[in-house]
């Protein structure tokens, strides 16, 4: 059972909301990951390194003998940032269009690999995420000009993510750590 990281994703205008429903949710009122980095759906259109051979790569995979052709778990975190699709609890509050918000939750961490892809593509956003209401860590951040910028709470003294496996700092990005004081700033 993960711990549970609850998301939200918040737009500055009407326009901005309306068109990221309209263009990458294409009318779907329950948001999905897929709906910027959908995956695979054939083995010719998968990466050679998540395409599980035989028996012997799926048991290695620790996926089970029934998995199929593809590793969805490593190809989840390397293009989600996490290994579930977003989870919504109620179908009434996903998309909330008074707040110009969307709410989910993500096992273990936020996926930042969606956040980094929304800003690449020039979508203007802001973002917070908790781990377990806060008690885990907490974070969040905006889109800049095709660029993510990130915080993060502090987190109890004990249980501080070194910067070399922080989601802001996953080596793969072009990510830059912030401070926001007082909040995101729209």
């Amino acid at each position: 059972m993960p711990n549970w990281c609850t998301n939200t994703l918040t737009f500055p205008t009407r326009e901005e909301f309306d068109s990221f429903i309209r263009n990458y949710g294409k009318g779907s009122r329950r948001f999905s990951y897929q709906w910027l980095i959908p995956e695979p759906k054939t083995q010719e259109e998968c990466e050679e390194k998540y395409v599980l051979h035989n028996d012997e790569e799926r048991e290695a995979a620790h996926l089970g003998k029934d998995a199929g052709w593809f590793n969805w778990y490593e190809w989840r975190w390397d293009h989600w940032g996490c290994k579930w699709d977003a989870i919504c609890d109620r179908e009434d509050d996903f998309i909330d269009e008074g707040t110009l918000s969307i709410y989910f939750s993500s096992p273990w961490c936020e996926p930042f690999r969606v956040y980094k892809k929304m800003a690449e593509l020039g979508i203007e956003f802001s973002y917070t995420w908790e781990i377990e209401g806060g008690s885990q860590g907490s974070g969040g951040g905006k889109s800049d000009d095709g660029t993510l910028l990130c915080y993060e709470n502090a987190l109890p003294e004990d249980e501080v993510i070194p910067e070399e496996i922080s989601p802001a700092n996953d080596g793969n990005s072009t990510n830059k750590n912030v401070d926001f004081p007082g909040g995101i700033p729209f």
